[in-house]
Parts: C-alpha cells; sequence; structure tokens
C-alpha cells in the first residue's frame, strides 16, 4: 500500500507576498541579461571603465589648470589694485571689472571641479557594481 502526500491549499496571502519577491527576482534577472548583452563580460566592462574614469581626469585636469591659471590673474589683478591704492589713485573701472570677473570664473571652475569629482565617484560605483554582477553571473 502506497501513501499518497497530500499537497497544501492553495493560500492567497501566501502567493500575494511571494509575488512581489518574484517580480523583483525577475526584474534583476532581466537587468542581469541587459548587463550581459551590453558589455558581454567583466573584462569589457572594466575597460570601458578605466576608458570613462580617465576621460573624466582628463577633464578634471584641464578645470585645475585653468583655476591655477585665473588664481594667477587675480593675483596679477590685485597686485595692479594695490597699486592704484599704493599712489593714491582712484581704481580704473575696467581693473574692477576684470577682478568681479575673474572672481565669478573663479567659483565657476571650482564648482565644475566638485562636479566632475562627484561624476567620477559616481561613475567608479556604477562600473563596480556593473563588474560584480558581471562576475557573479560568469
Amino acid at each position: 500500500m502506497q501513501v499518497i502526500k497530500r499537497n497544501q491549499s492553495y493560500n492567497a496571502e501566501q502567493d500575494q507576498r511571494q509575488s512581489s519577491n518574484r517580480a523583483a527576482q525577475a526584474k534583476k534577472q532581466d537587468n542581469d541579461l541587459r548587463l550581459k548583452r551590453a558589455y558581454g563580460n567583466s573584462k569589457v566592462a572594466t575597460l570601458k571603465r578605466d576608458e570613462q574614469l580617465k576621460n573624466i581626469q582628463k577633464q578634471i585636469s584641464l578645470q585645475q589648470q585653468q583655476l591655477r591659471q585665473l588664481q594667477t590673474d587675480r593675483i596679477a589683478y590685485k597686485r595692479q589694485e594695490t597699486e592704484y591704492y599704493r599712489k593714491g589713485k582712484p581704481v580704473p573701472a575696467v581693473l574692477n571689472d576684470r577682478l568681479n570677473y575673474n572672481e565669478q570664473n573663479i567659483n565657476t571652475t571650482k564648482k565644475s571641479i566638485e562636479s566632475l569629482q562627484t561624476t567620477y565617484r559616481n561613475t567608479q560605483t556604477n562600473y563596480e557594481d556593473i563588474i560584480n554582477r558581471l562576475k557573479a553571473m560568469e
């Protein structure tokens, strides 16, 4: 004589709880397949990451070079301004305009550098996640 095991009855609440897990798992699997199609393997993703980070680093270097030049210009403008003060002459409006414009450019360049550094960190983090997911699939 054989014993027949009974199946558990359908539980709608349990199915509802598991449906969100199944949906999340299906979405993750879909994203993983997209990554696989986009990069192929972790080595390709690593190369793309390095290329993008190198480009961002070049932009940061250019902005830093521009900032140094702007600061050098500011020193020269301030020297001219102090020379006028020392002689007791009024500072020309053109020189004041240059100082103001230079200060605006310095602030803009600093913000640009900060933005690029944030982009660098975000890109690095995103690619690390992508590479780790690709390695897990390999």
